[in-house]
C-alpha cells in the first residue's frame, strides 16, 4: 500500500451536523419542569377568578332586589299619601256641604222631604246669607248686591232659596216654604209668597259650638261622619296657644249621611249618637 492512502484524510460524514443541531434544539427547548411548574399555576387562578365572578353577580343581585324593594315602599307610600290627600279633601267638602245645617242645631231626620223643622229650610236661608258675605269679603266690598226692606233685611228671591236648598240637600229635595219668627222684626226670616222673596238679616251670626268631625267613611258613594258640638271650650297650652277640642270633648254627637252628588255631596239623612 501506498503512503498516498495511508495519509488520506477520513471523509467527514453528514450526520455530525444533524446531530448538533438536535443538541441545540434541545438546549433552546425550555426544560420540561419549567412546563409542569407553569400549568398548575393558571389551573390555581381559575377557581379565583369564578369566584370574582360570582361575587360580582351576587352583588348585582342584591342591588337589583334592593331597587325592587325600594320601589315597592316609594309606591305604597305613594299610595297612602295619595289616599290621606283624597280623603282630606272629602272632609273639607263634607264640612262645607254640613256647616250650613250644624249652624241651626237640627234634631234627626231620615228624609228631609218627611220633616217640616225649622233647622232644614233655616240651613238653607243660613247658606246664601253665609255666600253674601262670603262674596263681600273676597270683593272688598261691603255693600250688599240683593236690594234691602225698611228692616235692613235683604231681599232674596224664592229661586235663590231652592237653588241653595237643592246643594244641600239633593235634587229632589222640596223645601217647606215659611216664616220662621216673629213677624215685624229685623232679625226674623219672613216669607213673602206673593212676591216670591225671602227678607233674610244680613248677619248669618255664628254658632254657639265648636264643630269637630270623626270617623269619616266612603262607601260607595255614600259617606257617613259623626260631628260633634262642643260647647264654651276654652282650653289653651302653656304657650298661649289654642287647643282645638276633639269629638271625646263634645256634648252632642250626630251622624251624618251624604250622597256624592256631581262634585259634591248632600245631606240625606242625621241620627243622634250622643
Amino acid at each position: 500500500m501506498s503512503d498516498w492512502k495511508k495519509e488520506q484524510p477520513i471523509p467527514v460524514t453528514e450526520t455530525e451536523p444533524q446531530e448538533t443541531a438536535v443538541t441545540e434544539e434541545i438546549i433552546d427547548s425550555p426544560p420540561l419542569a419549567t412546563r409542569h411548574d407553569e400549568e398548575p399555576a393558571a389551573e390555581n387562578n381559575a377557581p379565583a377568578s369564578r369566584a370574582g365572578k360570582r361575587r360580582s353577580v351576587a352583588f348585582l343581585g342584591f342591588v337589583t332586589i334592593a331597587f325592587a324593594l325600594f320601589g315597592v315602599v316609594s309606591m305604597f307610600i305613594f299610595i297612602a299619601q295619595s289616599v290621606q290627600a283624597r280623603r282630606a279633601e272629602q272632609l273639607d267638602e263634607v264640612a262645607h256641604v254640613l256647616s250650613s245645617l250644624t249652624a241651626c242645631s237640627p234634631t234627626a231626620f231620615e228624609d228631609v222631604n218627611e220633616t217640616e223643622q225649622d233647622a232644614i229650610l233655616l240651613s238653607a236661608l243660613y247658606h246664601v246669607t253665609v255666600q253674601e258675605q262670603i262674596r263681600q269679603e273676597r270683593e272688598n266690598d261691603m255693600e250688599c248686591s240683593y236690594e234691602l226692606d225698611d228692616l235692613g233685611r235683604m231681599l232674596v228671591p224664592v229661586a235663590e232659596v231652592e237653588e241653595a236648598y237643592a246643594f244641600l240637600f239633593g235634587p229632589d229635595a222640596t223645601p217647606y216654604h215659611h216664616t220662621i219668627g216673629e213677624e215685624g222684626l229685623s232679625y226674623t226670616y219672613s216669607y213673602d209668597k206673593e212676591n216670591k222673596v225671602y227678607h233674610l238679616p244680613q248677619d248669618a251670626g255664628e254658632s254657639f259650638f265648636d264643630i269637630v268631625y270623626d270617623d269619616m267613611s266612603v262607601w260607595f258613594g255614600t259617606v257617613t261622619v259623626k260631628v260633634g258640638y262642643v260647647s264654651g271650650w276654652r282650653e289653651f297650652d302653656e304657650r298661649g296657644n289654642r287647643i282645638e277640642p276633639t269629638i271625646e270633648d263634645a256634648g252632642i254627637v250626630q251622624e251624618y249621611t251624604l250622597q256624592e252628588y256631581e262634585d259634591s255631596y248632600y245631606i240625606v239623612s242625621m241620627r243622634d249618637v250622643v
